[in-house]
């Protein structure tokens, strides 16, 4: 997909010639497909947290061996854990290829999070539904007695401003975000740009798609 072939080349590029970091991506699907980390963490030694609600793609993560922690959680769109109701989309027959169906499995969501976008999935696809328990992005950094992220990745179908206004910025290290973020034209979302920018972060890189969905990497100010 030309979004992840946009990602891939700015995460080489930003961290090719950095040390082992530490990463935490929310979204990580079955930890293969699509990965914003896999390659960091196999040719350039990382380690990290995976994060992925649906208990099927999550099971085929477990079967990646990965080398770094992962949960089978959601980030919560509240400052408190909460369980939320998880809507996962999957195929009505067979697909095509693997990848439709991952991709189809990828746009699973969490119905406080939905929008418009998230709607049409549900209602083109099969739709089943979970209960999944989710914490705030600060219950995994205390959970694994976090100093620093190099990297956190997230995707999380709608749910991202609800989940990043949760997030205590002034008292965490967070060296560089990958946000997917829906927005409502091709162009670049200025307003939730200004938003992460007001957090001390710098927008390095971003590409928004046909269907208005945007990849957007922002580092923080003190790095650029």
């Amino acid at each position: 997909m030309e979004s992840w072939k946009f990602l891939h080349q700015r995460i080489i590029d930003l961290f090719k010639d950095s040390p082992p970091g530490f990463f935490i991506e929310a979204g990580a699907l079955d930890g293969q497909y699509l990965s914003n980390t896999l390659h960091l963490e196999k040719e350039y030694g990382w380690t990290g947290l995976l994060v992925e609600p649906n208990p099927s793609s999550y099971n085929e993560l477990l079967k990646k061996n990965r080398r770094c922690y992962s949960s089978n959680t959601c980030l919560a769109v509240t400052p408190y854990p909460k369980e939320m109701v998880l809507e996962m989309m999957d195929t009505r027959e067979q697909a095509a290829t693997s990848q439709a169906m991952w991709v189809i499995r990828g746009g699973s969501f969490l119905q406080e999070g939905a929008g418009r976008a998230q709607m049409y999935q549900a209602n083109t696809h099969l739709r089943t539904y979970a209960v999944a328990q989710c914490f705030p992005f600060i219950t995994y950094w205390k959970a694994l007695n976090l100093t620093k992220v190099d990297l956190f990745s997230l995707d999380v179908e709608g749910a991202e401003q609800q989940i990043l206004s949760t997030i205590p910025w002034d008292s965490m290290d967070i060296k560089t975000l990958i946000l997917e973020h829906y927005g409502s034209s091709s162009e670049m979302d200025k307003d939730f740009v200004e938003s992460i920018e007001t957090k001390g972060y710098s927008l390095y890189d971003y590409n928004v798609d046909k269907d208005f969905i945007g990849d957007y990497i922002f580092v923080k100010k003190e790095l650029t």
